[in-house]
């Protein structure tokens, strides 16, 4: 309903990585609408005040302050300069450019220039840049692990492969009999 919709034709469209394919009938300049797919992003604005859990999909952008849970199942949290949480927070990816106060679990936790971060750190890569500041304790998670059907990759043998493992179980058969 609310997704973005950009009017391309046969004279404005450019070709790029990002610019969907679209085939054209020849000889025809008809106007065509395509749908574009973004990711699903959360803003929490400036002088906001948000009070509460909050468990969502996709990317989340705190400018405000939030006092509070928050739940990423897919996406990046991203606290930016101004930003503020105080609470749990719990994200596949986490940036932190603004003020934090509390416990954070990701796979990844990056506490930007500008960023100041108060508690617990728990996840697979942690990193600060220069300029960036941290308060607390970190424990590092174990790395989600592949079983080992996940690694095992079976392999096609080629015909000639073949031939020669027949050859060789008929000749161990031979000597037996």
């Amino acid at each position: 309903m609310f997704r973005k919709k950009t009017l391309i034709t046969a004279d404005n469209i450019e070709a790029s990585p990002q610019s969907p394919a679209v085939d054209f009938p020849a000889g025809e300049n008809e106007s065509f609408v395509v749908r574009q797919t973004s990711r699903r992003c959360t803003v929490i604005a400036h002088n906001t005040l948000f009070t509460g859990n909050i468990e969502i999909e996709g990317d989340i952008h705190i400018y405000g302050k939030v006092q509070g849970n928050i739940t990423l199942k897919d996406g990046i949290l991203y606290v930016m300069r101004e930003g503020f949480i105080e609470g749990e927070f719990t994200s596949p990816s986490i940036v932190i450019n603004g003020h934090v106060s509390g416990t954070c679990v990701g796979e990844s936790v990056e506490i930007h220039e500008h960023g100041e971060m108060e508690g617990t750190v728990r996840g697979v890569t942690f990193s600060i840049r220069p300029g960036g500041c941290f308060v607390g304790n970190s424990e590092r998670l174990a790395a989600k692990k592949e079983t080992e059907s996940q690694r095992v990759v079976e392999m096609k043998k080629h015909p000639s492969e073949k031939t020669e493992e027949k050859t060789a179980e008929e000749a161990a058969v031979l000597s037996v009999v």
